[in-house]
């Protein structure tokens, strides 16, 4: 749902980014396959088995790991057919929002997505395809909206453009959706970024998410983020320590929503 800058210093520490279980990965790639088409029933069906790979009732704060690449079966899902998500890193990340669903829910649909999160972009506006109000009071399982925003790295300014949604998948009954309903976003670069400077690139960006409210106030986010970029100076998104930065970045985050959530001005 958003693009989280990963330079702001190149100063990090060494932990490795581990591989996911390969159950984990094969339930993010699912979702992902099943996002548009899938039904409430089959995706419920998943968000199950994510909980149980993840133990969703004991997540206390952010664990992450890498991610398989996207195939380019994948890509063509959502229209990308002139590059290879396979060249694209894959990381995840799982944290627990002290959130409810509906105040969740008001924020990730705030247009201004640059004064919620404060210094992730230089400019930022959306253009919405459906009306908020109407997904916000469940009238519409979907919304979604084009995003144009500017940003720099390591001192060039680009602009990007992602393909941005939300989808409800809706409550089936206590035993098959134990958590009331799940939502799921998803966010993509139809297009490579375009840089101020030669030597620097964004060429791929898929963006999913899933949050399910396991109890109230509290909801557990599963991210996934798959990036081909190239920030010069021999960092790549390949890079285990720009890896740490971007899940360092997601779960700051996660801890700007808590503070969004707690302030009272959303939800009721």
């Amino acid at each position: 749902m958003r693009y989280v800058l990963v330079a702001a210093s190149l100063t990090f520490g060494c932990k490795k980014v581990e591989p996911a279980p390969a159950e984990l990965d094969a339930l993010f790639h699912y979702v992902w396959d099943g996002y548009d088409a899938g039904e409430d029933e089959v995706l419920h069906e998943a968000i199950r088995n994510l909980d149980a790979a993840v133990d969703g009732a004991s997540v206390d704060g952010p664990a992450d790991g890498s991610l398989t690449p996207l195939s380019d079966e994948q890509g063509a899902l959502v229209g990308v057919t002139d590059r290879s998500p396979t060249a694209a890193a894959g990381v995840y990340l799982v944290n627990l929002i002290r959130c409810d669903l509906g105040a969740l829910e008001q924020i990730l649909t705030e247009p201004a997505q640059d004064q919620l999160y404060e210094g992730t972009y230089d400019s930022y506006t959306r253009d919405y395809h459906g009306e908020i109000d109407g997904f916000l009071q469940g009238a519409d399982h979907t919304l979604s909206w084009d995003v144009t925003y500017t940003a720099s790295v390591l001192g060039a300014g680009y602009t990007a453009s992602l393909d941005s949604s939300l989808r409800r998948v809706v409550a089936m009954d206590d035993e098959t959706s134990p958590w009331g309903d799940v939502v799921l976003a998803r966010a993509y670069l139809p297009e490579p970024a375009e840089f101020d400077s030669d030597n620097k690139t964004l060429d791929q960006d898929y963006q999913l998410e899933a949050y399910w409210q396991r109890a109230p106030g509290e909801i557990v986010h599963a991210y996934a983020v798959w990036r081909q970029a190239d920030w010069g100076a021999g960092f790549t998104s390949d890079d285990d320590g720009i890896q740490r930065l971007m899940l360092n970045a997601l779960a700051d985050w996660d801890e700007t929503t808590d503070e969004l959530c707690a302030s009272g001005a959303y939800g009721g």
